[in-house]
């Protein structure tokens, strides 16, 4: 009788052991996943270039428009046009950098004014605004006096600063 007990308990231990190793092991599984979806999130705060949610971009000049996609894609780089079909010069001002931080901002010009369209208005200038890693992220222009901001999360806004009129009169 007493090794059926022995024999009992000794099975009631591994058991045991076995049930607090899977817990444990699934406890470490999910700390593992944890740590990974925290590495995840590390490595985009890490790439990510530019921030939507700075304060720049949500003073009283800037108002939600409605977005229309164009026929640029997002996140293609700067040299992607052709220098004798387009003017790509990046714009070294302070002012820029203050109103779109995290962003660098290029005059686009079409040398052949080809352009694109944009509610029936023919664009053959804008800005074109590129991330830290030469990613496109958003395309600016004047359309009536007013500056228009397009950007790659698909939201689009308008500004009425005297700025972006003072700069559209400038080559």
């Amino acid at each position: 009788m007493k090794k059926i007990i022995v024999l009992f308990l000794a099975l009631f231990v591994l058991t045991a052991s076995a049930t607090v190793s899977a817990k444990s092991h699934h406890h470490q599984d999910t700390d593992d996943k944890h740590q990974n979806n925290g590495r995840q999130e590390a490595s985009y705060e890490k790439h990510k270039h530019h921030d939507w949610s700075h304060e720049a971009y949500y003073d009283n000049h800037w108002q939600k428009g409605t977005y229309e996609s164009f026929s640029f894609g997002w996140h293609e780089r700067s040299d992607r046009f052709e220098p004798e079909r387009y003017r790509m010069e990046y714009i070294h001002d302070q002012g820029w950098r203050n109103r779109f931080p995290g962003l660098h901002p290029y005059h686009w010009e079409d040398r052949h004014g080809e352009g694109f369209w944009y509610r029936g208005h023919h664009v053959k200038k804008a800005m074109f605004f590129y991330n830290d890693a030469d990613e496109l992220v958003s395309i600016g222009f004047m359309h009536n006096g007013v500056f228009i901001f397009v950007r790659d999360d698909h939201s689009a806004y308008r500004n009425h600063d005297s700025f972006f009129i003072s700069w559209s009169h400038r080559d």
